[in-house]
């Protein structure tokens, strides 16, 4: 049946969940009587290629695998060294993951089977969009889909050459989408920033008046063909910058349509091996962000701004979409959730959450009752910001917290049964590496009870801190060598264009830094090894009684398995919970016991719980390590 507009998923977006931007703009044309469907080409490229080859690839962005498997489609004339980018990828990853030899060998032989069968899939694509008539064709780019995309789009220009052309998404932001404009002339639209709240007036234009558009009718963030009719411009230059388009009013948004996903799915031979999962959205932009920005993020981009839905809306939408598609996992795109936000939706619930499982990702500084909210809500697994366990490193990366309030959040997370995903980052411009790495390796051992982190090198990304002022953080950067390999692009337009860059080296490795880290991935790698063991539960340090008396420790560091606290040390122990300044230990402690108690007495107590590992110093604080049962975590939260 002929439709007017086709939304296109290249690969390799994530196949195991539909495309929240292209459901949300498909619901907003179909509102305006514009007929549009959601071609998920992501799905079945995966399944041409299989589903592990393709999580391989679609989960390691850094090196830009799933472009490189494009490439070839997308410039059938560029000649690249298609060895010297494996070679580029492997010494890469020999260098980070030592101990990954097999999987790298896995990887190679995944992008090889996927760059020898991509432009077949193009050419068999191409067909099957056309086979729906559509006036309009529109790409989603986001990370690994720009050479996908590309490859489709002049495909169509040479099977239909009246099909209007559209690209837009994460990899169109700023500059990369004025390159994409200007250096790859068969796209007749680009689009810049937020498309949901502009789709419908450039799709009523592009369908009344094709690319005769002129470039002062197209919507703020819109490039089109009028933007390339400057007299003497360089090739298929804009005539000027299209500002970034930003939706400000989220509730204004049609609810997402994720049929098209699930009927493709139903008829997928990966349906069964896929486990769904659906995304909504309660929030843009990054309120932490706005104020502070961490040097390494470069997530949002010119989408800083905070924005965020109302609690009756956020109801509708979790009491609505995963009981209609009979889905319980559900992904909070955002880039930080408000837990007021989950709040306010709870009393307006139509369906109560207790089957749904919620990933979301939050702020550090959350209370017992920001976490007993969000698990009745329906979350189960959180990612906040800790990238680190060193005071130093966390003010080098502007992070605005600290080794002890990690530690505190971690520890809460699993007293509220939440799962945590965290990434320990290495690699930090202006830190001593050697001495931050060892410092932590020579601890970590006392949080082993608590959510493991992956080790990973800090990069540098577009709209991060580091990529707008590297001068201030003592680096020199150039675009990520993958690229010479895989687009053809060269000098200002390739920097203007790259999404990852690499540090330039200014001296020769540091041999001490590469032993310090390497004991620090050893410990690191231990940790999980100890939470993945098959059959074994993880170790742990709880207390088993109410007041903190009786503790069960199986830490690969115990002193003991078992550790009997005498009245203070438990009162002190207590007090210590959300981190207690030394100078402040005797009065909280005293409050804690519910009874004056001396400076003798206190200092000997902390003395006790340092030997033996139950409490940790750390930002100039004492740190309870000890998980509290849940009785007095519910009376902690009731205390907020």
């Amino acid at each position: 049946m002929p439709c007017d507009v086709v939304l296109v998923q290249p690969p390799f977006a994530p196949v195991d969940s539909p495309s929240l931007a292209l459901s949300t703009l498909q619901a907003a044309l179909l509102d305006a009587g514009i007929d549009t469907r959601v071609v998920y080409a992501n799905l079945a490229f995966a399944e041409r290629i299989g589903l592990a080859r393709y999580h391989l690839i679609d989960t390691r962005a850094w090196y830009e695998p799933g472009e490189w498997c494009f490439s070839p489609a997308a410039f059938p004339d560029f000649e690249a060294n298609a060895f010297g980018y494996l070679r580029r990828l492997a010494s890469g990853r020999v260098e980070e993951y030592p101990q990954d030899g097999l999987e790298l060998q896995h990887w190679v032989e995944a992008l090889s089977v996927a760059r020898r069968r991509a432009r077949a899939f193009v050419d068999e694509l191409a067909p099957e969009v056309l086979a729906l008539e559509p006036k309009v064709v529109a790409c989603s780019s986001s990370y690994q889909q720009h050479c996908a995309s590309l490859a489709l789009l002049r495909a169509l220009r040479g099977q239909a050459p009246h099909v209007i052309r559209v690209i837009g998404g994460a990899n169109c932001d700023g500059s990369m989408g004025e390159v994409t404009h200007q250096c790859f002339d068969w796209i007749d639209f680009t689009v810049c920033g937020d498309a949901d709240a502009l789709i419908v007036e450039l799709m009523t234009r592009a369908l009344d008046a094709g690319r005769d558009v002129t470039a002062e009718a197209l919507p703020r963030g819109v490039y089109g063909p009028g933007h390339r009719v400057t007299p003497g411009a360089r090739r298929g230059a804009p005539t000027e910058p299209a500002r970034h388009a930003l939706t400000f009013d989220l509730d204004a948004l049609p609810m997402p349509r994720f049929d098209d996903y699930f009927d493709a799915l139903a008829r997928s031979p990966l349906a069964d091996a896929l486990r769904e999962t659906l995304p909504l959205e309660t929030t843009r932009g990054c309120s932490y962000g706005e104020r502070h920005h961490c040097t390494f993020c470069g997530i949002n981009g010119p989408g800083m701004p905070f924005r965020s839905k109302s609690c009756e809306r956020v109801a509708e939408e979790l009491s609505t979409l995963p009981a209609r598609h009979g889905v319980e996992h559900v992904f909070l795109v955002n880039a930080m959730l408000e837990p007021r936000q989950l709040a306010g939706a709870l009393p307006l619930l139509e369906t109560r959450p207790g089957a749904l499982d919620i990933f979301c990702e939050t702020l550090v500084g959350l209370s017992h009752s920001d976490l007993e909210t969000l698990v009745a809500a329906g979350v189960r697994e959180i990612q906040p910001g800790l990238e680190s366990m060193h005071d130093e490193t966390l003010r080098r990366l502007d992070k605005g917290n600290s080794a002890a309030a990690n530690v505190r959040l971690l520890r809460r997370a699993a007293e509220h049964g939440l799962r945590v995903t965290w990434n320990l980052l290495y690699g930090i411009p202006g830190v001593d590496g050697p001495r931050s790495y060892r410092e932590m390796a020579s601890w970590l051992d006392e949080i082993a009870h608590l959510q493991p982190p992956t080790l990973s090198a800090v990069r540098v990304t577009r709209f991060s801190p580091y990529h707008a002022r590297p001068q201030q953080y003592g680096i020199a950067i150039e675009p990520s060598q993958c690229y010479r390999y895989i687009f053809p692009l060269h000098g200002d337009d390739l920097s203007r264009f790259a999404r990852y860059f690499e540090v330039e080296p200014a001296e020769p490795a540091d041999l001490d830094a590469l032993d310090a880290l390497g004991e620090l991935r050893t410990r690191v790698h231990d940790w999980n090894a100890r939470w993945r063991s098959d059959g074994a539960s993880p170790p742990k340090l709880a207390a088993t009684d109410e007041h903190c008396r009786q503790i069960v420790d199986t830490r690969p560091c115990a002193v003991a398995a078992e550790h009997a606290l005498d009245e203070v040390e438990a009162a002190l122990l207590r007090a210590c919970e959300s981190g207690l300044r030394p100078q402040r230990a005797v009065a909280a402690a005293s409050a804690s016991a519910a009874r004056e108690l001396t400076a003798a007495q206190v200092d000997h107590a902390a003395e006790r719980l340092l030997e033996r590992k139950l409490m940790r110093a750390l930002s100039q604080q004492w740190v309870s390590l000890v998980c509290l049962p849940r009785v007095r975590v519910r009376s902690a939260a009731a205390a907020r």
